[in-house]
């Protein structure tokens, strides 16, 4: 609980938002659940082959399941974070610190609003969302065909964009550990 001061495995879980350390095995088990979750989102839009292949729909019910458990997951990551608080930044300068925090915010947004974009696909062509195993129909907003275009371009833009935003948070991460060696990837460990 914020406000109250204890211990878990050595590490301050608080006296308040950000006076630990690092970050807690549940904002951890968030992260690194989100970063599976997008890379098998990537992984089965990659696999879905061309529209002649047999197997093209199961690959794209995966990455619409995919999506909206990593929409689901990243709402609760979002209440963790805005409950919980994050670790005090390492001492860094302030273009770092502004770069990092325009990243996250990047990231955030992406696993928040990308999936919602992605389900718009389909009720914007007057489609249910289609989640296998799931028995009633999804439907966000009714159809609207001349967005429908305009939607998937949009969703497939980011997508593309943030093989790029992703990367380069990756590369921040081994440049904290490898060079700088300043515990910035051990903040977000479970050792």
């Amino acid at each position: 609980m914020p406000g109250s001061s204890r211990s878990i495995d050595g590490i301050d879980m608080g006296g308040g938002k950000g006076s630990f350390a690092r970050y807690d095995r549940i904002a951890v088990s968030f992260h690194w659940l989100s970063a599976t979750l997008v890379a098998l989102a990537y992984f089965s839009i990659e696999m879905r082959g061309s529209h002649t292949d047999p197997h093209r729909s199961w690959w794209i019910g995966a990455h619409v399941w995919i999506g909206t458990v990593l929409w689901l997951v990243s709402l609760a990551r979002l209440a963790w974070r805005l409950w919980r608080g994050a670790p005090a930044r390492a001492a860094e300068t302030v273009i770092y610190a502004r770069l990092s925090r325009i990243v996250h915010g990047l990231l955030y947004a992406f696993v928040l609003v990308q999936p919602i974009l992605g389900m718009l696909i389909y009720n914007l062509d007057g489609k249910p969302i289609p989640l296998a195993g799931y028995p009633w129909p999804i439907h966000l907003v009714g159809p609207v065909p001349a967005l429908w275009h305009r939607v998937k371009e949009i969703h497939e833009f980011i997508g593309n964009a943030f093989y790029g935003v992703i990367g380069l948070h990756a590369c921040a991460a081994l440049y904290h550990h490898l060079c700088r060696g300043d515990g910035t990837m051990r903040r977000m460990s479970f050792g």
